[in-house]
């Protein structure tokens, strides 16, 4: 299963959390060290927060408020860009395009879903924020 954008930030700050903890005496003075420990924890803190937030955001969306190019973040942490509505009678109500892992061009619903029926929340890239740009 791919790891969402959220436990691959977490996994990285646990690594430099380690890193910070092996290599205490070698890398930075102590005051500097704790800070980052510090700065690590609230980051930690903020991520794990987000994504509780984001599970209860979800169909809280409506795509008939974008603009095209507005930019779209999906429930796994994808980044989409808004490309407008889908023509009329289509299945499907808006076209969007996937800015990373090279996914393309998509569809979703008004409600930023990415299937009508038949959803799959731990795969699927159901829009859960809207970024105007």
């Amino acid at each position: 299963m791919k790891e969402t954008l959220t436990e691959r930030v977490l996994n990285n700050l646990q690594y430099i959390t380690l890193e910070l903890t092996i290599h205490k005496d070698k890398i930075i003075n102590e005051e500097i060290r704790g800070k980052m420990l510090k700065l690590i924890q609230q980051n930690k803190e903020f991520l794990i927060t987000n994504e509780r937030m984001d599970t209860y955001e979800r169909g809280n969306v409506d795509l008939r408020d974008c603009d095209e190019g507005d930019i779209l973040i999906s429930a796994l942490g994808g980044v989409l860009k808004y490309i407008g509505p889908t023509e009329e009678n289509n299945y499907y109500d808006h076209h969007v395009e996937y800015l990373d892992d090279n996914l393309g061009d998509g569809t979703r619903t008004h409600d930023g879903y990415v299937f009508r029926n038949n959803r799959k929340p731990e795969t699927d890239h159901d829009i859960i924020r809207i970024i105007k740009f």
